[in-house]
C-alpha cells in the first residue's frame, strides 16, 4: 500500500509539475504512472460511491458514479498513452458516436409546453364564466321581483350587461374548445399555442433529429439510389399532419429502390442549409443525388430587419397579457392582428422580392455556388426544385422574374433545375395552402410536387 502511495504521487507530480515530468519522462515511468492511478481507482470508486449514494440527491444516486467518472480514463489521457488525435482513433470514434444532424428540440423550446397548469387554469376561467354569469343574472332578477322601488337607470345598466355576459361567455367558451381540442393545424411562423400544440402531437423525429418516420444511416445503401432532399419546413413538411403525405415520403413509397432522405428542419436558410451539409459529411455523411428544394425567402438572413422582426413578433406573444398567452384562442387572434401590423411581417413578400434586384442577390449566388461545390466535392450530384410563393399564386404573380433569374443562374452552373411556378400555375391559394394564416403547401400541393419531381428526376438518373 505504501508503495502504491508513492507511485501515486510521483504520478500526481508528473501531471502537475513540468520538470518532474522531463525528469520522468520515460514511457515506462509513464506506464507506472498510468498503472497506479488504475490500480487506485476502484478504491476511490468504493469511496466515491459510498459518499455519493449516502449525501447526494436521489436523482443523482440512480445514476450511478460509473457514469459520472472514469479515474482510469482520465489519467490515461492525461499522460498522453491514449491514442487520441491518431487517425485511427479518429475514425474508430467517429464511427461509435451516433450519427445526428439536429438536436431533438422543439421550435419554441424555451416556451412551455401545451396542456400545463396555467393554460388549464385559464380554460377553467372560460368555463367558469357562463356559469358565473348565468348565477349572478339570477340573483339580480331575485332582488328586481323582491324590490318594491323603481327600476332605475342603474338596475337597467346592470341587468342589460348580466344579459350580455350570458350571451358572450358561452361563445367565448366554445370558441375557446374549438381552438383548444379541434383546430389541429398551423400558421406560417409557428409562434402561436396552436401551432406549438400541433407541432406536439404531429411532429416525429428520427435517429438523426430530422422530421421522418424511418431512421436513416451515413453510409449509402447498398443497390439503391440515395435521394437527399436538402430544405427547410417545405420540404420537412410544416403543416403536414401525417408525415406519409409530404412529397419525399410519397417518392419513397413509389420508389422502394430509392433511399430517400429529407434533410430538412423549419427555418433553415441557404447558409444554414450550407453549414448543415458541412456538418453532415463531417460526420460522415454520403450522398448520391442531393436536390436542393429552393423557397424564394432562403435568401433572408441576408435582408436587413428580418431578425429584428422574428424578435418583435416574440416578443409580443411573450410580454401579451395573461389570458392572452394562455388561451389558445386569444394567442391566436391577437398574433395574427399584431402580425398584420407588423411593417416588415406585413409585407414580407415584398421584401423578398427587393432582395432579388439588388446586391443581395449576388450575395446569394455565391452561397449557391459553394453549395454546389460542396455536394460535388463529396462525390454528389445536384439538382434544384424551386417552390413559389403560394399565397400570392395567380395571373399576377409578382416574383415571375425572381423565377427566371434562378432558372438562368442554375442552367448557367449546368445544374439541372425544376421550377414547381408551372405546376400551381392557374390554382388559387386556398388551393394549395394550409390555411389562409399559413402559407406552406398543404396535402395537395405535395401530391403534385412528388408527381412533378417523380417524372423530372427520372429524366436524368434513371430508373
Amino acid at each position: 500500500m505504501k508503495s502504491l502511495s508513492v507511485m501515486v504521487c510521483l504520478s500526481l507530480a508528473i501531471l502537475i509539475f513540468p520538470p518532474v515530468a522531463q525528469a520522468w519522462s520515460g514511457t515506462g515511468c509513464r506506464v507506472a504512472a498510468a498503472e497506479a492511478l488504475r490500480r487506485l481507482f476502484p478504491v476511490l470508486k468504493m469511496a466515491v460511491t459510498e459518499r455519493c449514494v449516502t449525501r447526494a440527491p436521489e436523482p443523482y444516486a440512480r445514476i450511478g458514479v460509473g457514469n459520472m467518472i472514469d479515474v482510469g480514463s482520465l489519467s490515461m489521457n492525461l499522460l498522453g498513452l491514449a491514442s487520441a488525435g491518431s487517425p485511427k482513433a479518429d475514425a474508430a470514434r467517429t464511427a461509435k458516436r451516433p450519427f445526428v444532424l439536429f438536436a431533438p428540440t422543439r421550435w419554441r423550446p424555451g416556451s412551455p409546453l401545451p396542456g400545463e397548469w396555467q393554460e388549464n387554469l385559464a380554460y377553467g376561467l372560460f368555463v367558469a364564466a357562463p356559469l358565473v354569469s348565468f348565477g349572478l343574472l339570477m340573483v339580480f332578477m331575485r332582488r328586481v321581483k323582491r324590490s318594491k322601488g323603481p327600476t332605475g337607470w342603474g338596475r337597467l345598466v346592470v341587468g342589460n350587461t348580466l344579459v350580455l355576459c350570458c350571451l358572450v361567455t358561452p361563445v367565448l367558451l366554445a370558441g375557446e374548445t374549438y381552438f383548444r381540442f379541434l383546430y389541429d393545424t398551423t400558421d406560417s411562423l409557428a409562434y402561436t399555442r396552436v401551432s406549438e400544440r400541433w407541432e406536439l402531437r404531429h411532429w416525429r423525429l428520427n435517429n438523426v433529429g430530422c422530421r421522418d418516420n424511418v431512421d436513416w444511416f451515413p453510409t449509402l445503401p447498398a443497390g439503391k439510389r440515395r435521394i437527399s432532399f436538402i430544405g427547410d419546413s417545405f420540404t420537412a413538411g410544416h403543416g403536414i399532419s401525417d408525415v406519409e403525405d409530404r412529397f419525399p415520403n410519397l417518392l419513397r413509397r413509389a420508389h422502394p429502390d430509392w433511399e430517400v432522405h429529407a434533410v430538412a428542419k423549419v427555418g433553415l436558410d441557404t447558409d444554414a442549409e450550407l453549414k448543415l451539409m458541412k456538418k453532415a459529411f463531417a460526420r460522415g455523411y454520403q450522398v448520391d443525388q442531393v436536390v436542393l428544394v429552393y423557397c424564394l425567402n432562403d435568401i433572408e438572413d441576408l435582408m436587413p430587419g428580418q431578425g429584428d422582426a422574428m424578435l418583435r413578433a416574440l416578443a409580443v406573444l411573450d410580454h401579451s397579457p395573461w389570458l392572452v398567452r394562455k388561451s389558445y384562442m386569444l394567442n391566436l387572434w391577437y398574433h395574427h392582428y399584431r402580425a398584420s401590423r407588423d411593417p416588415y411581417l406585413g409585407n414580407y413578400c415584398f421584401y423578398v422580392r427587393e432582395a432579388y434586384s439588388g446586391p443581395l442577390w449576388e450575395q446569394q449566388e455565391e452561397r449557391l455556388k459553394a453549395f454546389r461545390d460542396l455536394i460535388q466535392a463529396h462525390g454528389g450530384r445536384l439538382a434544384v426544385v424551386t417552390f413559389p410563393f403560394l399565397n400570392a399564386l395567380g395571373p399576377n404573380y409578382e416574383y415571375r422574374f425572381v423565377h427566371d433569374k434562378l432558372d438562368r443562374f442554375w442552367r448557367g452552373l449546368g445544374v439541372p433545375h425544376l421550377d414547381l411556378l408551372t405546376v400551381y400555375a392557374g390554382l388559387p391559394p386556398s388551393r394549395v395552402t394550409v390555411n389562409r394564416f399559413d402559407a406552406h403547401p398543404n396535402e395537395y400541393a405535395n401530391k403534385l410536387a412528388a408527381a412533378a419531381i417523380d417524372k423530372w428526376l427520372q429524366g436524368f438518373i434513371g430508373r
